[in-house]
Parts: structure tokens; C-alpha cells; sequence
């Protein structure tokens, strides 16, 4: 992934334990472009390691989401700004 890519707009799916993010990023990356990756900063609840979506349809992750079995919550984190930062907006959580 180019570092352009890494400075846009993303999804982050993010779980309670490790096998959680395993075994959902093994699901949805048959429908999504995916990556595991360390939690992003600006969210605080999880456990280390968080599923990024990139290039997808907000209605379409959503619905998916929805039909897991596993507690989560889903954030959209905004490009970063000057100062390098990020907003995450919850979108949805599934405790």
C-alpha cells in the first residue's frame, strides 16, 4: 500500500481479542479489501489490532458487519490533518 493510500479516509473494524480480528478478516476480505492492522491511536477500545477497509461502500460494509457473530465496533477515521491526526466516527458497536 503506497503512503498516499495510508493518509486518506479509511474504515477500522476493531475486537476484544486477537482470534476475533484473525478470523473476521479471513471472512470479510472475501467481499472487502483488507488489512490487519495495529488499532489506530485516536481509538481507544481494542484489542491492539484493528481490520481496515479502504475503497468500500459504507452501506455495504455496514450490512456485513451486521451479520457477525462477534462483538466489535465500527469507526471511519477521516484523512489526517495538518497536524498528522485523525477523527474517528463510531458507526456502529456490537458489544
Amino acid at each position: 500500500m503506497s503512503r498516499a493510500n495510508l493518509e486518506d479516509s479509511f474504515f477500522a473494524m476493531v475486537f476484544s481479542c486477537t482470534t476475533d480480528t484473525i478470523e473476521t478478516e479471513r471472512t470479510m476480505q472475501k467481499n472487502f479489501k483488507t488489512m490487519i492492522i495495529p488499532t489506530p491511536r485516536e481509538i481507544s477500545k481494542s484489542c491492539g489490532f484493528a481490520i481496515r477497509f479502504s475503497d468500500v461502500d459504507e452501506e455495504a460494509l455496514v450490512q456485513s458487519a451486521r451479520g457477525l457473530e462477534v462483538p466489535h465496533a465500527l469507526y471511519r477515521l477521516s484523512a489526517k490533518d495538518e497536524g498528522g491526526m485523525r477523527t474517528a466516527r463510531l458507526i456502529e458497536d456490537v458489544s
